[in-house]
Parts: C-alpha cells; structure tokens; sequence
C-alpha cells in the first residue's frame, strides 16, 4: 500500500471514531527517527505517522496519539499557556483515552492492553431485536432518521418482513460476527447519527446472527436501532431484487455494462414473446417514439410485463398474447410487482392491500387501463374472497382493466400481484 492509500486510509479510521470540528492533514513518512513514531505540526494542522514503526506499534494508535493532540489544540485547549496546559498534559491524555475507548468499543481498533477492561455490552442478536417490535413500531424512526426514504417504507416493510421470515445462518467467511451500534457525527455536520457496523455485505442470514454491541452513549430503543439496522442491510437489495443483484453481479463477471446487460435482457424477452406468436412492432411502428433509446426504454418496460403475462397452461384466467402485445402501443404505462410475506393464507391479500393503502404501493400513480396478474400456488389457490383486492385495484382506473389468474408452486402460501397501468393518449 502507497503512503498516500495509507495516509487517507488513516484519516477516513480517525474521522470514523470522532469527526473533528477543523480539518486536518495526514502524511505517512517512510522514515523511523529515534525519539518520535509521529508529530503534530500546531500551525499547519498536520499529523505525519512514520510508517517504519509499525514494526513495535499499529499506525493506527499513532495516528489516534496525534489525532489527540489536533483536537486538544484545535477544539478542547482552555488555556494558551502551554505551563499550565501542557502539550501531554491531563487534559491531552482524557482525549487519547476517549479516542481509544471509542475506537476499541466500536470494533475499529483492538487493544489487548485494556480489552478486558473496556467490556462491550452485548445486548441481543439482530434477529432477537427484530422479533422484539413491529413495523408499525420501526416506520416513524426510518421517516425521522432517513426522511429520503419516507416515500421507500413500502420496500422497508418487505425488507423488515423478508427478514422476520428467515432463519439464521452463521457463515465462517463472514465480515463479522458482531455488529457495534455507536453514534456517530453527520458528514455535514448537523448533529449526530446511530451507525451500525459492520451491517453491510454479509448475507441476510448471517446478519441475523450477529450480536448487537452498544456503544455506553447509545440510548436509543429498540424500534430506533431497528430502523437503523434495516437502513445497513438494505444497501444490498430489497426482496426479490437480490435475484437482480445476483443478475448484476454475473453481468459483471462477464464484462457487461449495465446498458448490455439490459440490452441482452429485453433481446431475451423480445424472443419470448415472438415464439408465443407475438407481435413486436418495430420504432416507426409506435407513436410518440423519436429514438432508439426511448424505444429500448418501451420495450424494457412493457416486454418484461408481458413475459410474465404470457398465456400458460395452468393459468385460470388469461390474456391471449394479441391482446398483450397491445401494450406495446401504450403512450405510457407504468408496472408495478410485489408479493406478500406473511406466511398466512388468510391476511396475504390484506397485507397486499395494507402496502397499497398504506404504505403507497403505486408511488409513480396510476392510468386510465390496467393489467392486473393475480398468482397463487396450486396449494392454496385464489380465494373469492381475495378478489375484493382486484376490485379495488380497478376502482382506481377510469378504463378498461384485464385479470389475470396464474399458479406459481413457488410461491406457498403467499401471493404476488403485478400491476400494468397504461393508457394511449396524453392526459391534460
């Protein structure tokens, strides 16, 4: 590693413990002098870490030593009187101390010295905490901690749910089998935040496992540090879309971009559609479309949909693939699909239609036409009952709406909904 790497590796582990109020400089010399590992320069605000040391110390405790003394000088020095106030006097050491407490309890940094000492308190494992609340419990605090996501707490209850459902799993290659939960600055500087680390980049299933560690200051509840584990963990994928992710991660490995990959996926379910005996109209053949990239953007859309719709044997109620192809021809459409997880035959249409009327299933609106896909397994088929989510779906269309009926074994107990709205002409 290059001492530039190595000096902004450093300087991105001390803001991590504690982001300073003056920005600073971070050099690593390769050089051991006999009587110093590392400097401050007051004036110039610069740490230098003489990288020849790590023989007798971790850098990292050097950089922690002169990260003190910056914010000692720059942030907690009460007296300009360097007698009275020394350099390395107490008032140095209670921020070295804090610093490394902070850094040993947040899993950054391993003393062995005061390891026994600084014990951390481990409360529950992530599953244990997620079967301590309800969503209903944990939204407020995502739309209070992460107001970006207000308009997302459809995804976040799957989420919440998906992971409620599954069974824990340990991995031995696993980042870590502990997740410390601390409170650290915001990046603009406008107070603070819960952080939960490492959360990301480990199975779901191994996530589950992990003890939460709280850092002493951390008084937050269990709903808050939900909601902020479920913030760490969705960084890798909502529900069903980890098939995408996996998608995208062997569309890596092969050394395609996002746009070939996405090429070759509606090149694949333009194929599917045309040995069903569709019918795929060609740019000229389409009103309102002025290029290739706004053609490949319909196609994207409305091709996947019909792939999914496409007439099968064991579907109870079916479109024929003329009737589907129409949806080529559409001004505008917009698709949406989600399933339930509630394991229950009896609350799986309920929970549909609790993400539709509350938590906004439909952000991006409704048309005038809709295509609805209804799908069960052959176990537990449709029931009467359940089509009153199919009535209300249509209620919010002033047009034409077309049911589909469809078995998916895969599916158990649950049941999916795939929604096409559309319509022909532009709206005023």
């Amino acid at each position: 590693m290059n001492n530039f790497i190595q000096a902004e590796r450093l300087k991105q582990f001390l803001l991590k413990i504690y982001r300073c109020k003056k920005d600073f400089e971070l050099l690593v010399i390769d050089k051991k002098p006999k009587t110093r590992m590392g400097v401050y320069i007051v004036d110039k605000k610069r740490i230098r870490v003489y990288s020849k040391w790590i023989c007798a110390t971790p850098l990292e405790e050097v950089a922690i030593h002169e990260y003190a003394h910056h914010i000692h000088e720059t942030e907690k020095r009460k007296s300009t009187n360097r007698r009275l106030e020394r350099v390395h006097g107490p008032e140095f050491w209670r921020i070295y101390s804090a610093l490394c407490c902070k850094a040993s309890l947040s899993g950054m940094f391993h003393d062995e010295l005061i390891s026994d000492i600084i014990e951390p308190q481990i409360t529950m494992t992530f599953k244990e905490l997620l079967d301590s609340v309800t969503f209903g419990e944990v939204a407020p605090h995502i739309c209070r901690m992460y107001p970006e996501m207000e308009h997302s707490l459809m995804w976040f209850k799957i989420h919440f749910d998906i992971l409620r459902q599954m069974t824990p799993k340990h991995y031995d290659d696993a980042n870590s089998d502990v997740c410390y939960i601390t409170i650290e600055n915001m990046e603009d500087g406008n107070g603070c935040c819960l952080n939960a680390y490492p959360m990301e980049g480990d199975f779901w299933e191994h996530s589950l496992t992990k003890d939460l560690v709280l850092a002493p200051d951390v008084k937050a509840n269990n709903a808050e540090l939900t909601a902020c584990c479920l913030w760490h963990t969705s960084f890798y994928g909502f529900t069903d879309q980890m098939e995408d992710a996996a998608s995208r991660w062997e569309n890596y490995r092969n050394g395609l971009t996002e746009e070939e990959a996405e090429e070759q996926k509606i090149r694949r379910c333009i194929h599917m559609i045309e040995e069903a005996g569709g019918y795929v109209p060609s740019t000229q053949e389409l009103f309102g479309i002025d290029s290739e990239s706004q053609y490949r953007k319909r196609m994207g859309i409305v091709s996947e949909f019909i792939v999914e719709a496409l007439p099968s044997e064991t579907d109870i109620v079916n479109l024929s693939i003329e009737d589907l192809c129409r949806l080529f021809y559409a001004r505008h459409c917009k698709w949406y699909s989600f399933k339930s997880y509630c394991r229950d035959v009896a609350q799986r249409s309920a929970y549909l239609k609790e993400l539709i009327e509350k938590y906004n299933a439909f952000d991006c609106g409704v048309l005038e036409h809709a295509i609805i896909i209804i799908s069960t397994s052959p176990e537990y088929p449709l029931l009467m009952e359940e089509m009153n989510l199919v009535d209300d779906i249509a209620s919010m269309c002033s047009g034409s709406v077309a049911i589909i009926v469809k078995m998916d074994d895969k599916l158990e107990k649950e049941m999916k909904l795939s929604v096409a709205f559309y319509e022909y002409e532009n709206k005023d």
